[in-house]
């Protein structure tokens, strides 16, 4: 699908990038609505595949309770970190999409800079545009940005911490085989 939507894009910037022949305008024309129709045909497979499927589609409806995430998030998740609840901990799934945090030695001195990006590359974009949506939309992680934002991170850097605290969230419900759930932590301490 990715490849799809990188020819799909190439070819709409040379549509609007185009002056001179209204045969090549045309040419172009035809290969963008061929993109198209490809990629909307993938999704179909995409989708039927998850349906035909009662785990993956038991984990993409769990999935897509978080807000944020939408089926695009749920499907790249599922395809690239597989069923999630074979890792330990979410420290682990952190870490394999890339991340978590880089720690540079020298001597006796230790840092934290970045993020490792050791991981899934395609995952981390994937969980851009949603915790960007998330930072807004979710109730927790919005309290969750605003509380970083108050102790005077970066923009970039509260993104980032939105996208591993997604992961967070994917993996507990998951785990959980619960739909998520705003008031969770508020039922944990009145039940304390």
């Amino acid at each position: 699908m990715d490849d799809l939507k990188q020819d799909y894009q190439r070819v709409k910037n040379r549509i609007e990038a185009q002056r001179s022949s209204p045969h090549v305008l045309k040419q172009l024309k035809q290969q963008k609505r061929f993109f198209e129709g490809q990629m909307a045909q993938t999704m179909q497979l995409i989708r039927e595949h998850v349906k035909r499927s009662p785990d993956l589609k038991r984990q993409h409806d769990l999935l897509t309770t978080i807000p944020g995430l939408g089926d695009m998030t749920a499907y790249r998740l599922i395809a690239e970190l597989g069923d999630m609840r074979r890792f330990n901990n979410v420290r682990e799934i952190v870490a394999y999409v890339g991340l978590n945090r880089r720690h540079h030695q020298s001597g006796k001195k230790r840092t934290s800079r970045g993020i490792s990006k050791t991981g899934r590359p395609s995952v981390r974009a994937a969980l851009y545009m949603p915790a960007v949506v998330a930072k807004i939309h979710n109730p927790i992680l919005k309290a969750f940005a605003a509380r970083l934002e108050a102790r005077g991170l970066a923009p970039k850097q509260i993104i980032v911490a939105v996208m591993r605290k997604l992961l967070h969230l994917a993996y507990g419900i998951l785990k959980s085989g619960n739909a998520f759930d705003p008031n969770y932590a508020d039922k944990l301490a009145f039940a304390a």
